[in-house]
């Protein structure tokens, strides 16, 4: 195969819709021709982060899902280089820590989604950021407020792209907070406690508002019923 055809195959496959690709591009088609939020009955991802960092995207563009995905790949791009700095703050080396960043590009969850509008390589990015920023602060002495908070912040930000990046904001609190503690200073320590108590209470606001978007398909929990309980036994004996 020559390099033009190569590239021809490869501008072909960009534009596609490619898992809930399509409806988080309905999401924000819709949301930037209208002013309309709505999730139309499938998005279950908070996803309003990422839809703020496309919009202008969209906006410039219009329903140029193509140019969405590659938007998508230089956001991947930025997270994969923050892997590498994260492994060479943590110690390892050049080659290593490349060696890192490329686990992470050939997987193939990450070679399929890093080419669509899926929440799961913007959320990732945005996490390891936070914990570059994090990381960084740690290995200064004192450790930084500022820089904690700012990484706190950035985490809080991956959450309202995709629920699950919650971990890194609770790691960041835990570890953050023993650093904080150890400085043995009550302005510091009541400034840290502000700021957490403030994201806290942001995150809390969004998900309130989150839940107040149209047709969406919350994954919220609730009791098992019977008919659940059967499902889930006649489902667990095929497998």
């Amino acid at each position: 195969m020559s390099r033009r055809s190569g590239l021809r195959l490869i501008a072909r496959a960009l534009g596609a819709a490619r898992g809930d690709d399509w409806s988080y591009l309905v999401t924000l088609f819709r949301w930037v021709d209208t002013g309309r939020m709505e999730f139309n009955d499938w998005v279950s991802m908070s996803l309003l982060g990422q839809l703020l960092l496309a919009a202008p995207i969209a906006a410039i563009w219009g329903h140029a899902t193509s140019i969405v995905q590659v938007q998508t790949a230089a956001v991947g791009l930025v997270g994969l280089v923050a892997v590498v700095a994260l492994a060479r703050r943590l110690g390892l080396g050049p080659l290593l820590a490349a060696t890192v960043a490329l686990a992470v590009a050939v997987n193939p969850l990450w070679m399929i989604l890093s080419t669509t509008y899926m929440t799961d390589v913007w959320a990732f990015t945005i996490s390891t950021l936070a914990l570059l920023v994090m990381v960084v602060a740690l290995q200064r002495d004192p450790v930084p407020l500022p820089a904690t908070l700012g990484a706190l912040v950035i985490a809080a930000y991956a959450v309202t792209i995709r629920q699950y990046a919650l971990v890194v904001v609770v790691a960041i609190l835990l570890i953050g907070g023993v650093a904080v503690a150890r400085r043995h200073d009550r302005r510091i320590a009541l400034g840290a406690a502000i700021g957490a108590i403030a994201v806290a209470a942001l995150l809390v606001g969004f998900f309130v508002w989150w839940y107040s978007v149209p047709d969406s398909k919350a994954l919220s929990p609730a009791f098992p019923e019977g008919r659940d309980l059967r499902t889930a036994v006649i489902r667990g004996a095929g497998f």
